[in-house]
C-alpha cells in the first residue's frame, strides 16, 4: 500500500511536470527534500530542461557553432579535427549528434542531467553512511544541491562537467573502493584535459600517504609565496607538447585567460565571479579541520594545495579548481559531520545560496535573452526548442557574449 501510494505521488508529479515543468519545482523539491530517489531524477530532468533552453553563450557559443559545421563534416574530416585533440568526449558526442540530426540542445540536457544524477546518488550514500546528515532535512539536500556548478556547466560544458565526473568517480573510487570509480576518472581527463594534474593527486591519496593538516597549510603558503607564472611559461616552454597544448597552457598561465579576461567585464561582475565559489571558503576550513587519515580525506586536503597554487598562477585555474574543490569537499563534509545542528551547516547552505544569486546576477545578460520562460509551456514545448544559426548571429556576437 505505501508502494502504490509513493508511486501515485510520483506519476501526479510527472504529469504535473509534463503541463507546467515551473509549477512541479517547488514540489519536486519538497519530495527531494524528504529523500524521495525519484525526485531526485526527476529534478535533474528539469535542471536539463533549463539548461536547454540557456542560450548558446560563452564557450557554449564556440562549442554550438563547432556542431553546425560537424554537419557538413565526413568521418576523415572529423577525424583530421580531432588528430591534436586529447579531450575529445564532447566533440565525438556533438559530431554523432549533428550526424543523426538531434539538436545540440540535447548535448546541454545530457551534461548537466548527468552532473546532478551523480551528485544526488552520493548524497544518497552519504544519507546511508552518516545518520547525522540524515536529520539536515532540507538544509542537507540544498547545501548538495548548490554545490552542484549549473552555470559552469551549461555555459561551457567541457570543465564543469569533467569536475562533475571526477568527483563522483573520485567519491567511488576512495570512499567505496569501486574500480567503477576509475571508469568516471578516466572519462573525466577525456572530456578536459586540465583535471590531469588532480587525477594524479588522487592516485597519490590513495596509495595511502597521510599528510597532517599542519604540512597542507605550509605547503599552501608557499605555493602562494613563490609560485610565478613567468616561471611557469619558461617551463611550459620546453615541455614536448603539440601546439594546441602549448597554446591553451599558455593561455590559461600568462595570456588572456590567465586573468586579463577579468579586465573586459565590470567590478560588479568580477565580485559576483569571485562570490560564485563562496561554498569553497569554509568547506576549505571544514576540511583542513577534518582528522580522518582516510584516502578522500587525504586527496581533499591535497586539493587544498592545488587551490592555492591555482590562485597564485591563474584566475581561471583557480575558479576552475574551485569548482571541482566543492562538491569533493560538500562530500567529505557530509561523510565526517557530526554536529547536524551547528553553525557550519547553516553557514555553508548561506553560502551556497549567495553562490548561486552571483551567477544569475553574473550571467543577467544570458538570462535575459534566454528562453527559461518556456518552463511554463508544456515540456514537449521545451524539448523542442533550438537555437538555430540565423538566431545565435541576431542574439550573440563573435566573442559569446550576447546582445
Amino acid at each position: 500500500m505505501l508502494r502504490l501510494t509513493v508511486n501515485l505521488q510520483c506519476l501526479q508529479l510527472v504529469i504535473l511536470f509534463i503541463i507546467c515543468p515551473i509549477l512541479s519545482f517547488p514540489v519536486i523539491l519538497y519530495y527531494a527534500c524528504c529523500k524521495k530517489s525519484w525526485a531526485y531524477t526527476l529534478l535533474a530532468v528539469f535542471m536539463g530542461l533549463c539548461a536547454m533552453l540557456w542560450p548558446p553563450t560563452g564557450d557554449l557559443y564556440r562549442h554550438n557553432m563547432t556542431y553546425f559545421d560537424f554537419h557538413e563534416m565526413s568521418v576523415d574530416q572529423f577525424l583530421d579535427f580531432m588528430e591534436l585533440r586529447f579531450d575529445f568526449v564532447l566533440y565525438v558526442v556533438s559530431f554523432s549528434f549533428a550526424q543523426i540530426s538531434i539538436p545540440f540542445e540535447f548535448i546541454k540536457f545530457l551534461f548537466v542531467f548527468i552532473a546532478y544524477k551523480l551528485t544526488f546518488c552520493v548524497f544518497e550514500d552519504c544519507l546511508c553512511r552518516n545518520p547525522h546528515i540524515g536529520r539536515l532535512n532540507a538544509v542537507g539536500f540544498f547545501i548538495v544541491f548548490f554545490s552542484v556548478q549549473f552555470f559552469t556547466i551549461v555555459q561551457g560544458l567541457r570543465f564543469g562537467f569533467a569536475a562533475s565526473l571526477l568527483a563522483f568517480g573520485s567519491y567511488q573510487y576512495l570512499v567505496r573502493r569501486k574500480r567503477l570509480g576509475m571508469l568516471y576518472i578516466a572519462v573525466s581527463c577525456i572530456t578536459h584535459f586540465s583535471v590531469i594534474p588532480v587525477v594524479l593527486v588522487l592516485f597519490i591519496a590513495r596509495l595511502g600517504i597521510k599528510i597532517k593538516s599542519l604540512w597542507i597549510v605550509v605547503l599552501s603558503v608557499v605555493c602562494l609565496l613563490c609560485l610565478n607564472p613567468r616561471v611557469l611559461q619558461s617551463i611550459i616552454d620546453i615541455l614536448p607538447i603539440n601546439a594546441v597544448a602549448y597554446a591553451a597552457l599558455s593561455g590559461y598561465v600568462t595570456g588572456y585567460w590567465g586573468g586579463e579576461f577579468l579586465e573586459d567585464h565590470s567590478v560588479q561582475y568580477q565580485i559576483a565571479k569571485y562570490l560564485g565559489h563562496l561554498m569553497m571558503y569554509p568547506l576549505l576550513y571544514f576540511t583542513i579541520r577534518n582528522g580522518s587519515g582516510q584516502p578522500f580525506s587525504q586527496f581533499a586536503k591535497l586539493l587544498i594545495v592545488i587551490v592555492c597554487a591555482c590562485f597564485a598562477i591563474s584566475d581561471t585555474l583557480y575558479f576552475r579548481i574551485a569548482i571541482l574543490f566543492i562538491p569533493v569537499g560538500v562530500f567529505l563534509f557530509f561523510i565526517g559531520s557530526r554536529g547536524y545542528l551547528s553553525l557550519k551547516v547553516y553557514l555553508l547552505l548561506l553560502c551556497g545560496c549567495l553562490s548561486f544569486v552571483s551567477q544569475i546576477y553574473a550571467f543577467r545578460r544570458e538570462a535575459a535573452i534566454s528562453r527559461e520562460y518556456m518552463l511554463f509551456y508544456p515540456v514537449p514545448f521545451g524539448f523542442s526548442t533550438t537555437f538555430s544559426e540565423q538566431w545565435i548571429d541576431q542574439h550573440v556576437y563573435d566573442n559569446g557574449e550576447g546582445k
